[in-house]
């Protein structure tokens, strides 16, 4: 984000729609803290009535708290997506493999408007962390903010690397012919992998990004024990 030591802690009950993030929102009249966390030597921003969702017990963890925000205060707030499918980022090193066709349009269109802090007062305090994930194509809330906000115009399709068959396509390469169903169920080493690439800070259900993602690690032995699941070839036990 524009502090780089810094994370946003982000909740999502679709960790499915990850990829597709375009934003995060907050509540404009909520107050957020930044705390130092002692034992990870990190910095996180969350609403200031949500500590049980990052710490079993609040007053027991080891955290200095920094500063606070209104919610109001925190719109447009630069951060780095967990997933930079949809960035300028990558579109030269997917252009030289050739995975898309770049003569006709694609979603590499974001960058400069998304992956910001929006507002909307249907955030709510209730659970989570009260930063809450956007992905426009999936939820009509996420896709009435954007417009609002000028991430997307309201003509404009918003990325969604999912067919009609509920499957992941060639948009989301590391992921491509996992069924979204797969994708929940293998959420630890979605959560490695991310770790792996220095993009990862999960706690509870929360999810944040920060760093730079290496496409150099090699993930295929992984994946394609997740294809042969995803085809039926080998059971999958939760």
């Amino acid at each position: 984000m524009d502090d780089p030591s810094t994370s946003l802690l982000a909740w999502t009950t679709t960790p499915w729609t990850l990829p597709s993030n375009l934003g995060l929102c907050v509540h404009p009249d909520y107050t957020y803290i930044k705390i130092h966390d002692t034992e990870r030597d990190q910095n996180f921003i969350i609403h200031e009535n949500l500590l049980k969702t990052l710490y079993k017990d609040p007053k027991k963890a080891k955290f200095k708290k920094l500063a606070q925000f209104q919610g109001s205060d925190m719109k447009g707030w630069r951060y780095a997506p967990l997933f930079e499918y949809f960035t300028d980022q990558v579109r030269s090193l997917y252009q030289v493999h050739q995975i898309f066709d770049f003569n006709t349009p694609s979603a590499f269109q974001f960058e400069d408007k998304a992956f910001r802090v929006l507002v909307d007062t249907y955030v709510t305090d209730a659970d989570g962390t009260g930063i809450v994930h956007q992905a426009p194509a999936f939820g009509e809330d996420d896709h009435r903010i954007a417009i609002a906000h000028g991430v997307l115009r309201a003509d404009e399709i918003p990325p969604c690397p999912i067919d009609d068959s509920g499957i992941f396509t060639k948009e989301v390469p590391d992921f491509a012919g996992l069924h979204v169903k797969v994708f929940f169920q293998i959420l630890d080493l979605v959560r490695l992998y991310l770790t792996i690439a220095g993009r990862r800070q999960s706690y509870s259900e929360s999810l944040k990004g920060q760093g730079a993602i290496d496409r150099s690690i090699n993930l295929e032995p992984q994946l394609s024990i997740l294809l042969e699941v995803n085809n039926g070839n080998i059971p999958f036990h939760s």
